[in-house]
């Protein structure tokens, strides 16, 4: 309060006047800007998270699908009775009797895998040491790796325990040297532990591996974006990958990828993330903070530019409006600093309140001046008035005084003085009564010495 009331007490009327224009103006004008900026921003966070979360259901439900596809290649090897009788059967080693038991397998992956262009393999194991995989048109090969080798490993024990349901993989679990972060292998695995569907005995592990390509393709196209990622991450157990599921901005965003996988918090990011039930995938969308927020910038920034045009304006319009209040005041401060030293205040009023206060101000002052004429005026009439009551006052006195004295002169013997004093008095009544006038000219005194001078004479 004492800020504003020394704001307030700074400089004069015109000051004060344009001070409080500018901030009514503007103090609505930043808080407009303000909370537009705001609600923009929440809006745009609002919507576009609202498409971002469509987008990955959408992502979900095509890896839901894919999932599916590839679990009924599963469930039909699994119920392949030539299969399943070679698997139960079957030795280790690489004699000819292994290698008839992987073509009769390998003709009946192949009935089954007509038209799966997307599935890069499928790899069979039991517990015998028997091992083989099927390639599509690259026929059957033997595995080098023997099943007891996996044995400790995560995706190993996962299949285990998940106790025939199948476990998906973001790698080739075959390939066993893929490192944390992004998928290096060309393609991802799903595992199935494979049980007798008569006595429930486990026989053997059937592996899966489908292209990348396969999952690349969750998202149609059209809602690829350059300024964010689309993923599909895995971060159970002690491996965290993902999948780059669109052609989004990977590269410049792999610090905070990598962040996310480990489970912290992404500062610079807004990360938008579902769990897909089926695989254990969480499909997830990253994009920077500061290129998401860009409309709600670039609508701060028209907001800015209008703030500042309206502020110039306002700053405009409250000068000529205060110059339009002070100048009529000002002129009157002048009028009445010139009443003051004794002028009449000269020139015209406007016709609005301070000029009709001013127009009244100098009618008072010319009135004034003409009531102290008056005054002036009656002021030497009535000294005049006295002048001449005392003088009817004086004259009898002065003649009985003087006669009294002309008296006594002669009384005594002394003529002489008696006539200079006769011939005295006569001029003072000839002076007194020269047709009422108080002044009398050189010259008729003249003719009235030299008349009384020859008549001595």
């Amino acid at each position: 309060m004492r800020l504003l009331r020394s704001l307030f007490d700074w400089g004069g009327i015109r000051n004060k006047f344009l001070i409080t224009s500018l901030l009514i103006g503007i103090v609505p004008l930043i808080a407009l800007a303000s909370v537009s900026y705001l609600v923009s921003s929440r809006a745009t966070i609002g919507r576009s998270s609202e498409i971002i979360a469509s987008n990955l259901q959408l992502a979900s439900a095509m890896v839901d699908a894919k999932a599916q596809y590839v679990e009924r290649i599963a469930r039909r090897v699994l119920i392949n009775q030539p299969i399943r009788d070679a698997l139960k059967t079957a030795g280790g080693g690489d004699g000819a009797s292994s290698t008839r038991t992987s073509q009769r397998i390998a003709e009946q992956l192949k009935q089954i895998l007509i038209g799966s262009g997307d599935i890069a393999s499928v790899s069979l194991f039991n517990w015998n040491g028997f091992r083989c995989r099927y390639r599509g048109t690259g026929g059957v090969s033997a595995l080098s790796a023997e099943l007891e080798q996996f044995d400790g490993e995560e995706w190993y024990e996962r299949t285990m325990r998940a106790d025939g349901y199948e476990c998906y993989f973001l790698y080739d679990v075959l390939s066993g040297g893929v490192q944390e972060g992004a998928s290096s292998s060309y393609s991802v695995s799903m595992t199935k532990l494979l049980r007798d569907l008569d006595s429930g005995e486990p026989y053997g592990i059937l592996i899966i591996n489908a292209n990348k390509s396969y999952y690349n393709s969750v998202l149609p196209s059209a809602i690829h974006e350059d300024e964010a990622c689309y993923l599909m991450a895995d971060r159970r157990g002690s491996r965290a990958n993902y999948l780059n599921i669109s052609p989004g901005a990977e590269e410049k965003m792999r610090g905070a990828i990598a962040e996310y996988l480990a489970g912290g918090d992404v500062d610079d990011c807004l990360v938008t993330s579902l769990q897909n039930q089926r695989t254990g995938w969480t499909v997830l969308h990253i994009v920077e903070r500061a290129a998401f927020l860009s409309g709600s910038a670039a609508i701060f920034g028209v907001t800015l530019v209008a703030l500042l045009m309206l502020i110039a304006l306002s700053a405009g319009m409250s000068v000529v409006a205060a110059r339009t209040i002070t100048r009529p005041l000002t002129r009157l401060g002048r009028a009445i600093e010139e009443a003051g030293q004794g002028g009449i205040p000269g020139g015209a009023f406007g016709d609005d309140e301070v000029g009709r206060i001013g127009t009244k101000f100098v009618e008072l002052v010319r009135r004034n001046e003409n009531l102290n004429e008056e005054l002036v005026q009656m002021s030497l009439l009535e000294k005049q008035a006295e002048l001449d009551a005392l003088q009817a006052q004086i004259n009898p006195h002065f003649l009985y005084n003087t006669l009294s004295s002309i008296y006594w002169l002669s009384k005594f013997g002394r003529s002489d003085e008696a006539a200079e004093m006769a011939v005295t008095l006569s001029d003072i009544f000839k002076l007194a009564l020269n047709k009422g006038r108080n002044m009398i000219t050189v010259r008729s005194e003249e003719r009235r010495v030299g008349k009384e001078c020859r008549s001595r004479w």
